[in-house]
């Protein structure tokens, strides 16, 4: 049975693909195509209305020119885009591959070219001289559309080119490769619209050769370059059964050490890219579905069934949960979103206790997410690892940025996120407040330097947000969401949370601009 995201609509995709396969059945029976096609090489691409294609084929064929002309200017299936396209397919099988790649991208982005142009590209010698060519032109500076057709540069088309050599630029250096970094990509970039012709010739590729696609994906010179194929010219990962097939296809992007593309070759790119494209979907899967609609445990089932599996599903196991933490510390969900139950459904089968958990908000996320595994237990408390033993491990270096970092997107006002009451589990049952004395103890230079109103000395890294109060604002939240777990169970333990809580919060309050000492009063 073939599943489908619980937002897709089942019955527009059936419905346009009736409606494609009836236009080219009575397309196809249309004579003189080719020779027609190549007559509206001469019309000014910019117009392409029934009426200028019509006038443009009629000294070749007359019936193909009423047949034009009866045409609904605003439909979406065009006769003269698939005149254009089988005028580029013919061209681009003699032409260098670079310029076969340029050349059939600037016609497949109608849905008729496109369409054309994945029936072409099923032909694997055709396919391969389009994949040299748009491997070649990636590795060059971006081309657009209308390079060249204007005596003044479109100042939005020449920031869109910097902002993709600049991107390019920077993921050739290991050094400035990284998650973080690649998400903040990831959002950003679905903004911008403005893609070349070797990006959409990617789509008509990925329904064609859907591995070929992926591999190219990995591949591509950078980031942006990637999410403007994701975002922007539908690539053949919309549906679940697609998506599905990209993750199997997908190269792996962890190892038990972390993220493969923070060192080396540039790698590690598509995996994360499509997993995060899937998240859209998960936030609304409805609690109940239809038995043709995938759910949370659907979407780890196959992310689980990959061959490194269990590295994958933890990593994204723990970003869900980031997401989730985020989502409901600003009020816009709670437990119950499907973000966080796929975090379920990926922590369930467990198997992560060896694995590397990183530093700084990785490693808090991801002992978040193993605490959500049915079998946790002994789950190692890795904050007090990260906290610094000297004031300048925390002053400079990065250690402490990314500490303050993580703690500053997890830390909150209760109610707290989903990600502080998992952390908080350390600090349940008859031991929970001794662990907590002990784990504030261990902060000691991160007290004395908020108590001294000692704040990042680094004035030129503008991205450092290093500020000793945030990881004591974590402990003083962990704290206080332990009391809570506790008292519904353990009234003793819960009293004892609650008075290391208060002498904390006696030493925070000189400094604390949270109010969290009003629960306690």
């Amino acid at each position: 049975m073939t599943l489908h995201w619980p937002d897709e609509d089942i019955d527009r995709s059936n419905r346009v693909r009736v409606e494609m396969e009836h236009f080219l059945s009575e397309y196809r029976s249309l004579s003189q195509r080719l020779e027609a096609g190549r007559c509206l090489n001469d019309v000014a691409t910019s117009r392409r209305d029934p009426e200028t294609d019509a006038t443009a084929v009629e000294p070749i064929s007359p019936d193909l020119a009423a047949r034009i002309r009866q045409e609904d200017s605003g439909s979406w299936l065009r006769i003269g885009d698939g005149l254009r396209a089988e005028v580029a397919l013919a061209e681009a099988a003699d032409l260098p591959p670079v310029d076969a790649a340029h050349r059939l991208g600037l016609d497949c982005s109608t849905p008729v070219g496109k369409q054309l142009v994945v029936e072409a590209l099923v032909n694997a010698t055709f396919r391969d001289h389009i994949v040299e060519g748009l491997r070649t032109a990636f590795a060059q500076p971006p081309v657009f559309r209308d390079d060249g057709r204007a005596d003044e540069p479109n100042q939005i088309v020449e920031g869109a080119r910097q902002a993709i050599l600049q991107s390019r630029a920077d993921w050739a250096q290991p050094e400035k490769r990284n998650l973080h970094e690649l998400r903040t990509t990831f959002l950003w970039a679905s903004q911008v619209t403005l893609v070349t012709p070797i990006h959409c010739l990617m789509a008509p590729l990925s329904h064609a050769a859907p591995d070929v696609a992926i591999d190219l994906l990995e591949s591509m010179p950078s980031p942006l370059d990637a999410v403007l194929c994701l975002e922007w010219v539908h690539l053949d990962v919309e549906s679940f059964e697609a998506w599905a097939r990209a993750i199997r296809n997908a190269p792996s992007a962890w190892d038990e050490g972390g993220w493969i593309g923070r060192h080396g070759a540039a790698r590690g790119l598509a995996l994360p890219l499509l997993l995060w494209r899937a998240e859209g979907h998960l936030r609304y899967m409805p609690l109940d579905t239809e038995a043709v609609r995938a759910t949370p445990n659907d979407v780890a089932q196959v992310v689980r069934n990959r061959a490194e599996g269990g590295v994958t599903a933890w990593r994204w196991c723990a970003d869900l949960l980031g997401q989730a933490n985020q989502r409901e510390r600003d009020g816009r969900s709670g437990l119950e979103d499907g973000t966080y139950r796929t975090a379920q459904a990926l922590a369930r089968n467990g198997g992560w206790a060896s694995f590397d958990p990183g530093t700084g908000r990785d490693a808090l996320l991801l002992e978040a997410a193993c605490r959500l595994a049915p079998d946790a237990q002994n789950i190692p408390a890795h904050l007090a690892s990260l906290l610094p033993t000297k004031p300048e491990q925390f002053i400079r270096g990065t250690s402490g940025a990314d500490l303050s970092w993580a703690a500053f997107g997890l830390a909150g006002h209760p109610p707290f996120g989903p990600v502080t009451r998992l952390l908080s589990k350390a600090f349940t049952g008859s031991a929970g407040a001794e662990r907590l004395s002990s784990l504030w103890n261990k902060a000691l230079v991160l007290r004395e330097l908020a108590a001294g109103g000692v704040l990042n000395d680094q004035e030129d890294d503008a991205s450092d947000h290093r500020n000793p109060a945030a990881p004591l604002h974590l402990i003083v939240t962990m704290g206080i969401a332990a009391a809570e777990l506790c008292d519904g169970e353990s009234r003793e333990a819960a009293d004892s949370l609650i008075l290391e809580v208060d002498a904390m919060l006696e030493e925070f309050r000189p400094w604390d601009g949270h109010g969290y000492r009003v629960l306690f009063e």
